[in-house]
Order: structure tokens, then sequence, then C-alpha cells
């Protein structure tokens, strides 16, 4: 057997490290993203919005069912985030999209999920 060592930069290394962590890390969160909360991904992707902005953009009344089967499975997985964290109940509070939650829904766009 001939074990031959092929040299690699800093860089190379760190990209195939990157792209074996993100498909990792995007499995892991395909399996526990719902229709629901792609529906809330697709809402939020043009700016941040208030529960109530985003809950009437999909066409949602019950606050409850918004935010059990909505907003917190979201934040939960880290695909949304607060724009006042230490503040969650501020009435000036807004959701926005993490970068998880972009590459999520990019890839969801380009049908690898």
């Amino acid at each position: 057997m001939v074990l031959t060592f092929v040299p690699q930069t800093t860089d190379q290394v760190e990209d195939q490290v990157k792209a074996q962590v993100a498909s990792e890390v995007t499995g892991e969160v395909a399996g526990e993203v719902t229709g629901e909360v792609q529906r809330i991904l697709e809402a939020l992707v043009n700016s941040p919005m208030t529960r109530l902005e985003a809950q009437k953009s999909l066409g949602l009344k019950g606050q409850a069912n918004f935010r059990d089967r909505y907003l917190q499975p979201a934040l939960s997985t880290k695909l949304i985030e607060m724009t006042i964290p230490n503040r969650p109940r501020s009435s000036k509070q807004r959701y926005r999209l993490t970068e998880k939650g972009r590459e999520w829904l990019d890839s969801y766009r380009k049908g690898i999920r």
C-alpha cells in the first residue's frame, strides 16, 4: 500500500471543514422544520416584523396557535431571532431571520430540502 501526502493550504482545510459542518447542521435542522416554520421564514425574508405583523401576513387569527406552532419552534431552532432579546415582551419587539434561517430557506428554494 502506498500512501501519498497531498499538502493543503489552511484555507482549503478551512473550506472543507466549513462545508462539512454546514451540511451536518443543515441536515439536523431539516428534520425539525415544519411547514409552519417554513411559512414564517418566508414571511420574514424581506424585513423584521412584530408578532402581530407576522401573524397577519400569514392570515392567522389565534395568538396561541401562532406562538406555539410557528414562533416558538422557529426561535428554538435559531432560524429566527428577536431584535431585542433581553426584552422579549417589549412593544417594539420584532423577529428576523438569522443567517441559519436564510441558509435553510435558500437551500429549500434551490430544491435541496
